[in-house]
């Protein structure tokens, strides 16, 4: 989805876990994640840097008025922020009802921007920076995580339902893409949505190579699921298809499926197109995986083919990234955490509808 900016003022012993905890709940809801250094100027110095022009910020802070005026009329180059207002940090605000009825006072350090906002509750400033950005409270990290994800319009661990509007898009989406399901490929960058067709793994532009440029320490390998197909065959005509994986029938022994071609299949090519799509799909479900560091860079990007030797843990091959975060470990030192498999996720089955259960009422 959106590409964070995420930023936490030095309030107390909590702020690294507090921020630590809000990064893991956007990421779960599918959001890139880039920490900032615990530190009062961080994120204002993000919000104007030119570089980060039309992502999303989000900053953790106690009470104040001056951060939320600052970015909403300040000269900022972000999209949208979101100000989570800490319970366990702020001396005036520690429930949900002060933070609603509350009126705060400007900083002692406040220009006379902070006249715009100060002396209003939050709920207030709200109304009157809703162009720019929003504040929401929490009492703890997962308090303001989920309040922040549902700001956003999305899911969270509590939701008790789905957002109606967010289900429609995700269903209608699916119920196109699925016919091209193993062809096409959908990724989210900042605020846009790609959908194309998946390019060939050999157009891989960045390489992940131990000793050069991985962090051998963070790697984390989830092995092929022994029991996944690895030889895949498919008649037509008078040939037989096969498309196998020799590594992994050396390991787990031969297994072995078929898939039948449609009446749809008219030719050769056709059948062999058919048998690579059916493939593509069983490799993304093998349930190999790839997690590991390496040096943060804006290159990383989700949806992108990588060449990866790693020959300590048996890896020489491309893998996709699907999940990408930048961490600033210090001020200007940035690391960024992948994640990588052996094929684009798919997109899911179509969600049945009332036709659908007639249809299948029928035919028994």
């Amino acid at each position: 989805m959106a590409t964070i900016i995420l930023g936490c003022d030095e309030n107390n012993g909590n702020d690294h876990k507090v921020q630590n905890t809000v990064a893991k709940i956007l990421e779960k809801a599918g959001h890139n994640v880039t920490k900032l250094a615990v530190d009062s100027n961080e994120f204002a110095k993000a919000s104007y840097a030119k570089k980060n022009k039309g992502k999303i910020g989000v900053y953790l802070m106690a009470a104040s008025v001056y951060s939320v005026a600052d970015f909403a009329y300040g000269s900022t180059q972000m999209k949208y922020a979101y100000f989570g207002i800490r319970g366990d940090a702020s001396p005036s605000i520690k429930t949900q009802n002060d933070f609603d009825t509350k009126k705060i006072k400007p900083d002692n350090d406040c220009t006379s921007i902070c006249n715009k906002l100060a002396h209003m509750t939050y709920p207030e400033m709200n109304k009157k920076t809703k162009n720019r950005c929003q504040c929401v409270f929490g009492k703890t990290g997962e308090e303001i995580g989920n309040a922040i994800v549902q700001a956003m319009g999305g899911e969270t661990s509590n939701s008790s339902g789905k957002s109606d509007s967010a289900s429609s898009i995700k269903e209608a989406m699916k119920d196109v893409l699925y016919h091209w399901d193993g062809e096409a490929e959908c990724f989210i960058r900042d605020d846009t949505v790609y959908i194309r067709k998946i390019p060939s793994p050999s157009t891989a532009k960045l390489s992940l190579i131990e000793g050069q440029n991985i962090d051998m320490n963070s790697v984390n390998v989830t092995d092929y699921n022994p029991s996944a197909v690895n030889s895949l065959s498919c008649s037509f005509d008078d040939y037989v298809l096969t498309i196998q994986d020799d590594y992994l029938v050396k390991r787990f022994g031969k297994i072995s499926s078929k898939v039948k071609a449609g009446k749809n299949i008219k030719t050769l090519k056709q059948a062999k197109s058919f048998l690579q799509r059916e493939w593509n799909k069983l490799k993304r479900d093998n349930g190999h995986k790839l997690e590991l560091k390496t040096y943060g860079h804006s290159k990383w990007k989700q949806g992108e083919w990588c060449r990866v030797y790693l020959p300590s843990f048996n890896i020489n091959g491309y893998m996709y990234i699907t999940k990408v975060s930048q961490d600033e470990d210090s001020p200007g030192d940035w690391t960024c955490n992948l994640e990588l498999m052996d094929w684009p996720p798919g997109f899911g089955e179509p969600a049945k509808t009332e036709n659908d259960s007639d249809k299948g009422s029928d035919s028994k």
